[in-house]
């Protein structure tokens, strides 16, 4: 049997109802769900034996008009008290293509559709890979997709098309309509554009994106650029002030300080040039250090940054124990400063 379908009363077939085998092929686990009774449908992506999006239910021409859709697994929702079934296609299933209309072209629509008669009252009970046929137009629009199904694949017929005319140009007449799903928690494939619950994951083919309920964004915790509160002695230079920021387990800092006027010029060892807040700041006991640019006698120099897990931030210059002017700051920048936090 090419279309296996779980979970119909009957099967329509000798064996009658659900088999142990359809039980173990099918993709039972696949479901997650977007609303209280009903099952996000789609491609389990991967299927098909390659390393695609989605491999399964893959098509491939055979004569000017006839085609084959490959195996897969999918889930096809139907109404809510129906509830999703788990198919499976094990064999190609071979579909030929009614020549085109005389005078216009149509788009035929391939899907994957369950019928269970208690529901449809089709008189079938059966998962099934067909064609339904478009209406020719000058411009035509394929049919709607029926309840209980999946689009697999537009197919364009253009008018007067048979196999004694060529048939159809296959290379420009297919636009898939496959889409992936996964089980509830899953990774979902790049191409997926909807989201299901807040939590949820996709691969958008660079990174990986987490749906808020609302939008997709970046799955670490981004707190955005503050302002960094600054040590007494120190203040921002205009054109760069201080700010910090935080994305996941990563604290960045940017920006210059410099002595206040009024001070002594220089930035010393003991002077608390910033406070970093809670939640910002490194773990508990542990103290990091960092070069820094600096200015000393108008020279570019580099000196010692040291932030502490009270968050207390310090610049460290020269020898331990050396007081020299010439080797204190009066400046120090932040830029490329990076540190995990709490």
């Amino acid at each position: 049997m090419a279309v296996r379908a779980a979970w119909l009363t009957t099967r329509g077939d000798s064996a009658g109802g659900q088999t142990r085998e359809d039980t173990r092929r099918v993709p039972l686990g696949t479901m997650t769900p977007v609303g209280e009774w009903q099952t996000d449908p789609g491609i389990l992506p991967g299927a098909g034996g390659d390393q695609t999006v989605i491999g399964g239910l893959r098509l491939y021409r055979t004569g000017p008009m006839t085609c084959r859709v490959l195996g897969g697994r999918a889930v096809v929702q139907g109404t809510t008290e129906q509830g999703a079934y788990p198919v499976l296609v094990d064999n190609p299933v071979p579909l030929p293509v009614e020549n085109g209309d005389a005078t216009n072209p149509r788009v035929d629509l391939v899907v994957l559709r369950v019928y269970d008669d208690p529901y449809d009252s089709s008189g079938r009970t059966e998962a099934a890979v067909e064609i339904l046929q478009g209406t020719p137009s000058p411009r035509p629009t394929p049919p709607e997709v029926p309840p209980c199904a999946l689009p697999l694949y537009e197919i364009a017929v253009p008018a007067g098309a048979s196999a004694g005319s060529g048939g159809i140009d296959w290379g420009s007449a297919l636009r898939d309509r496959r889409f992936p799903t996964v089980a509830v928690g899953g990774i979902v494939p790049a191409g997926t554009a909807a989201g299901r619950y807040a939590g949820q994951y996709r691969d958008n083919g660079r990174a990986l994106e987490r749906f808020n309920g609302r939008s997709w964004g970046s799955p670490l915790e981004d707190t955005g650029w503050q302002p960094m509160p600054l040590g007494g002695s120190v203040q921002n230079i205009s054109y760069a002030p201080c700010h910090i920021r935080r994305i996941g387990n990563v604290v960045y800092l940017r920006g210059r300080a410099e002595k206040r006027p009024g001070l002594a010029e220089w930035i010393w060892p003991d002077q608390v040039i910033a406070r970093i807040p809670e939640g910002l700041r490194p773990y508990s006991g542990s103290i990091y250090t960092f070069a820094a640019a600096r200015n000393r006698i108008a020279q570019y120099e580099t000196c010692r940054l040291e932030i502490k897990s009270n968050g207390e931030l310090y610049c460290m210059s020269g020898k331990v124990g050396q007081t020299a002017n010439d080797e204190l700051p009066k400046w120090v920048s932040f830029d490329a400063v990076s540190y995990p936090a709490t």
